[in-house]
């Protein structure tokens, strides 16, 4: 069983290990699926990548992520399964040489929005990937001397206080995966001293023993050995937030918002007291946990937060429990949701997040024209017009961190007077044959003049 078990670690690490022609070439592997040098002048360096995962529109947050490289086992039967188990340290299966292992610090990784690099970004779901590379972990560290050093590496979950105390408006994951990195330490043939010759990285996330031969293994080799930008030994993160209230559970819609949809009425015509209907669909970031069922919307008029009643119906009116006590409208993260607006007033949404998709549908009444403008992260598209007396419905649209809106205007156009062309025609007759009368009465006058001058 244990050698079917190395036979499929084996055919899986060789998988790796073709699926880029340079990892092909710039290095080969041992009969555990180590990198493994071409010489001793060629040592192996082993990097951790960090990455994070993040809405569309998000900007990269200033977080420090720290790994733990804790020292496990040194030249134990690393042929026997289980090893060495976490809890313990060691155990009967492991050299009492363990404690001799060289220490290697805690390695930690800032990244910020003008560090981190681009890894992706998956049109389909919105999601934008950064990561940022460690230097080679094993650079300073001093080997004893020639032979096979355990360690097992995990990532710290309290290293960014400031976003973590800040949910539910900043949400960060870290992540749970553990690496069992098996180093292989050599003689040199010439002179004194040991080199890294070889280093089998395996991905054992949810296990309790360092090594299994049925792990993942992973290329640890900066920048990716071209199977990717970046080393493969990768700890991923997410991270998410609202860009509205800075405490969502008691916003200030007047003032804090995610999305603001508002509307004019314009023209001497206009019905200022006309409800014009909406609908508006969520499509929450894949990468929100557990969204709620719906994001609360206000309905500001004049710089005061109004009763949403007449602008919604009551299935879908909620009141804040707070001293505030604002009646606000439940749009629906799963559904469209049908809302109004009359002339001044204007729909905010304070507390979805950053990156949430919409679109939005104007049903334009008779006799009006509709124009509307976006703003998107602060960012002002050009007017559009619609048709007149046609619903009109946007473009799919993303929530930024800075300012969003729509902005409507309905123009009511003026109406032909058609009435006065038949009521009033023998007027218009009479008026055209006075005007005719006196140009002629002029001419005759005229040439009377120049008679009588003669």
């Amino acid at each position: 069983m244990r050698k079917m078990r190395t036979l499929s670690a084996m055919a899986l690490a060789a998988v790796l290990a073709l699926a880029g022609t340079q990892t092909a070439l710039a290095a080969t592997q041992n009969e555990r699926g180590a990198i493994q040098a071409d010489d001793e002048n060629d040592r192996i360096a082993v990097a951790i990548t960090a990455q994070i995962a993040m809405p569309e529109r998000t900007n990269v947050p200033d977080t420090t992520f720290t790994f733990d490289v804790a020292p496990y086992a040194v030249d134990a039967n690393i042929d026997d399964d289980p090893f060495c188990w976490p809890q313990t340290g060691y155990n009967d299966l492991c050299s009492p040489e363990t404690l001799a292992l060289p220490e290697i610090d805690p390695v930690s990784i800032h990244m910020t929005k003008s560090t981190a690099k681009v890894l992706g970004k998956d049109a389909a779901t919105g999601v934008d990937t950064y990561y940022l590379e460690s230097g080679d972990i094993l650079a300073n560290v001093v080997f004893p001397h020639a032979g096979v050093y355990v360690y097992w590496i995990t990532e710290r979950t309290d290293t960014n206080p400031g976003i973590d105390a800040n949910r539910p408006h900043q949400n960060l994951s870290y992540s749970d995966a553990a690496y069992a990195m098996t180093v292989y330490v050599e003689n040199r043939t010439q002179g004194t001293g040991t080199y890294v010759y070889a280093v089998a990285m395996a991905d054992s996330t949810g296990r309790q023993a360092y090594w299994a031969p049925s792990d993942v293994k992973v290329d640890p080799t900066p920048g990716g050995n071209g199977t990717s930008p970046c080393s493969q030994l990768v700890f991923a993160s997410t991270y998410w937030k609202t860009n509205g209230a800075v405490d969502p559970a008691d916003p200030n819609p007047v003032a804090e918002s995610t999305l603001d949809v508002s509307m004019i009425a314009s023209g001497l015509l206009a019905n200022r007291e006309l409800q014009i209907r909406y609908e508006i669909t969520l499509a929450v970031n894949s990468l929100v946990v557990d969204p709620p069922a719906f994001y609360k919307a206000y309905v500001v008029s004049s710089g005061v937060v109004v009763d949403p009643a007449p602008n919604a119906d009551a299935g879908i009116i909620g009141h804040d429990d707070t001293d505030h006590g604002y009646g606000f409208i439940e749009v629906s993260t799963t559904a469209p949701t049908s809302f109004t607006l009359k002339s001044g007033q204007k729909l905010v949404v304070v507390n979805a997040p950053v990156g949430t998709r919409y679109v939005l549908t104007q049903a334009t009444p008779t006799l009006y024209s509709p124009s509307y403008k976006v703003t998107t992260d602060s960012t002002v598209a050009p007017s559009v017009i619609g048709q007149k007396d046609t619903p009109v419905t946007l473009l799919p649209q993303v929530i930024g961190e800075r300012v969003n809106a729509v902005a409507w205007d309905n123009q009511r156009a003026m109406v032909t007077l058609t009435g006065v062309a038949s009521t009033g025609a023998p007027f218009l007759a009479l008026i055209v044959l006075l005007v005719v009368a006196v140009a002629a009465f002029i001419v005759l006058s005229s040439r009377s003049r120049r008679r009588a001058s003669r």
